[in-house]
């Protein structure tokens, strides 16, 4: 199950890129759909303990990538955007 909070967080990012940032509908849709893989990746565990989730974010991605759940250019803009939010 998602983690309540993460979920808040990241609808809170996402209203930042429309509001703040100027994001497009279109973009933040994306932003959204990048974002699911992170939420479900995280499950129950806050984002500020992500860095004991096993597997690591890049292994969850490469595995959902060869079950045909993330296309290529997705796993990679997902992983992208992780990185950028925790930097």
């Amino acid at each position: 199950m998602v983690n309540r909070s993460n979920y808040r967080l990241f609808k809170s990012y996402l209203e930042y890129l429309r509001s703040q940032a100027q994001l497009n509908d279109l973009s933040v849709e994306r932003y959204w759909a990048y974002g699911k893989h992170l939420l479900l990746w995280a499950d129950e565990t806050p984002f500020s303990k992500a860095h004991e989730v096993k597997p690591a974010f890049a292994c969850y991605l490469e595995s959902a990538r060869l079950d045909g759940e993330v296309a290529d250019a997705s796993g990679e803009r997902a992983l992208l955007t992780r990185l950028l939010q925790s930097g």
